[in-house]
């Protein structure tokens, strides 16, 4: 008997194709972690972005010494407060909450951050303010695509 070389054409044909189906998978595992990566890079963004304007926000509340906007059992867009003798008003930018005083407009996140929905109420009574922030932020990732994520922020400060 005669010994075989080589390989036949179908071996090479199912070799192959054996190796391109383990690549298929392996590369659907790869994009299925960037885009994981990506949804918990806008969702960590949105929160730390959010949690710091609130911060922010809930430090002027409690340095005010009155807040004219909204009004008791009311709300509104903006919310206006007296702190210092300095009167700040935060609302909605083109997207972007700001705080608005005579130092300016100061803008309280990054660029990537779209809020939207604002709005304040005012929980409390005349001397007793409980300000209630509703907003919905979105994060805009870096190849210029919105991650559908929307983060609804409630907190009483």
């Amino acid at each position: 008997m005669k010994k075989k070389k080589g390989v036949s054409l179908l071996e090479v044909i199912l070799g192959v194709s054996l190796i391109g189906v383990v690549t298929l998978a392996l590369s659907q595992v790869y994009i299925t972690s960037i885009t994981m990566r990506e949804k918990t890079l806008a969702i960590n963004q949105v929160q730390m972005g959010m949690d710091a304007s609130l911060q922010h926000i809930s430090h002027r509340i409690d340095t005010a010494t009155s807040i004219t906007a909204p009004l008791p059992n009311a709300s509104q867009a903006s919310l206006v407060l007296v702190s210092g003798g300095v009167t700040y008003t935060y609302e909605l930018q083109s997207g972007i909450l700001v705080e608005n005083s005579v130092n300016g407009v100061i803008p309280l996140h990054i660029d990537e951050i779209t809020v939207t929905n604002l709005d304040f109420e005012n929980k409390g009574s005349v001397g007793n303010d409980s300000i209630r922030v509703n907003l919905d932020a979105t994060y805009l990732t870096n190849s210029r695509q919105t991650l559908k994520y929307q983060l609804n922020f409630d907190k009483t400060l």
